[in-house]
């Protein structure tokens, strides 16, 4: 599980303007997180470009928000931001409680507010017959949103391998009230086995914690962290890993599984002094 900060997504989108100090995290209580806005620029439609953060806002641990009151915010692992609407949906990666929050977006001069004002729950799928179970009945570990070009959503999760029958990584529709639709295929390489020593698929924690939809809409998007279990080790300080991209193309009720991508992991960056506790750094 990935925990983040609230990124100014608006800075991405908007401008590429110079940094300013991040805001302070505030009193635990306020409904709303506000950072500086940059001033305007245009972002070239093509051809190399880059990003520079301009700033970030950290909402605390047990922060409370009117529109959530009944859902605690937090444990974020992927977003996409909607100017249509003006709104960031953002998944929660929590394996207990599968749900994802919408966040209004608005400007008032040189700044930018988010705040959170509704939380919806995913809802109850029967897992494929590949996992081996008919016990895991909801999208285990989601880990990423993306929009759907008929308005539903796109929900990426890394499964579970460590215990068994293993639970496998899936690419699951929904509806925007959290009504399950269907699973998007993924080839069986990616599938680890339900039971027994395992010989394929995905490493544990490291699958698809990536997602998008092409800019025509045709293709979605994903990658596992790193190598699959047949394909090598995962990254260290030591080697690098080769992760798998997949392009899954969709249209109307239809969705196939056109092509693959090799992504070379560079080895684990860490400083001198880094000591791990938990997760990795690179």
């Amino acid at each position: 599980m990935k925990r983040f900060s609230l990124l100014l997504l608006a800075a991405i989108i908007f401008s590429a303007g110079c940094g300013t100090v991040p805001p302070e995290a505030g009193d635990a209580e306020t409904a709303t997180a506000t950072t500086p806005r940059a001033s305007s620029a245009q972002i070239p439609p093509s051809g190399p470009f880059s990003l520079e953060l301009v700033a970030d806002f950290n909402i605390p641990t047990g922060a409370s928000f009117e529109g959530i009151s009944d859902a605690d915010f937090g444990g974020i692992s992927g977003l996409y931001f909607d100017p249509g609407k003006m709104e960031i949906v953002a998944i929660s990666d929590s394996r207990a409680s599968n749900r994802y929050f919408t966040l209004a977006v608005q400007f008032d001069g040189d700044a930018i507010s988010f705040t959170p004002t509704s939380v919806t729950h995913l809802g109850e799928a029967n897992l494929p017959d590949h996992t081996g179970t008919s016990a895991g009945r909801r999208v285990f570990d989601p880990e990423s949103i993306a929009l759907a070009p008929n308005g539903n959503l796109f929900v990426s999760a890394e499964g579970i391998v460590t215990r068994e029958p293993r639970i496998a990584p899936t690419i699951a529709e929904y509806q925007m009230d959290g009504h399950f639709v269907r699973f998007l295929p993924v080839p069986d390489k990616f599938v680890p086995e339900a039971e027994g020593p395992q010989t394929k698929g995905i490493a544990n924690n490291l699958a698809f914690e990536s997602l998008t939809v092409s800019p025509d809409g045709s293709r979605v998007f994903s990658a596992a962290e790193a190598a699959l279990v047949q394909d090598g080790v995962s990254s260290s300080v030591d080697e690098g890993s080769l992760a798998r991209i997949l392009e899954i193309r969709i249209g109307g009720d239809s969705a196939d599984v056109v092509r693959e991508y090799v992504y070379p992991v560079e080895p684990l960056m860490v400083p001198d002094d880094f000591e791990p506790v938990a997760g990795d750094n690179g």
